[in-house]
C-alpha cells in the first residue's frame, strides 16, 4: 500500500502547527457575522486615520528611537490630527452661523440700520 500512495523510502509525513486548533479558531472567527461587520467599521474609522497619519505625517517611519519617544511621537500626530478636525468643525458651525445671519439681514433689512448709517 505504501508504495501505491508515495515513491519515498520513509513514507509520506503530514505536518501539522503546534497551534493549528488556535488557528483554525481563529479561521473560524473570522467567517462570523460579528467579525465581519466589525471589519467593515474598522475600514470606515479607523484605517483612514492610519492613513492619513502614513501619508500626510510621515508616519511609515518613527524618527525618534525607544519606546517613551516613539509614543510621543505618534500622541503628538494625533493630536494633531484632532485639532485638524475640531478646527474644520468649529470653522463650518462658524460659516452657518454667519450665512444664517447674513441672508436674514438680507431678507429682512431694518430700515433703523441703514438710516443710522446715512446720519
Amino acid at each position: 500500500m505504501k508504495r501505491e500512495c508515495t515513491g519515498s523510502k520513509s513514507g509520506r509525513h503530514i505536518f501539522r502547527s503546534f497551534f493549528q486548533k488556535y488557528l483554525e479558531e481563529a479561521e473560524a472567527y473570522r467567517q462570523t457575522e460579528a467579525y465581519q461587520k466589525a471589519m467593515r467599521k474598522r475600514s470606515v474609522w479607523v484605517e483612514p486615520l492610519f492613513g492619513e497619519a502614513k501619508e500626510f505625517h510621515r508616519m511609515r517611519r518613527f524618527r525618534l528611537r525607544r519606546l517613551l519617544k516613539v509614543n510621543i511621537e505618534g500622541v503628538m500626530v494625533a493630536a494633531g490630527q484632532n485639532m485638524k478636525r475640531l478646527i474644520k468643525h468649529n470653522l463650518s458651525m462658524l460659516y452657518s452661523f454667519l450665512e444664517s445671519t447674513f441672508s436674514i439681514l438680507i431678507q429682512s433689512p431694518n430700515e433703523d440700520f441703514f438710516n443710522r448709517l446715512d446720519s
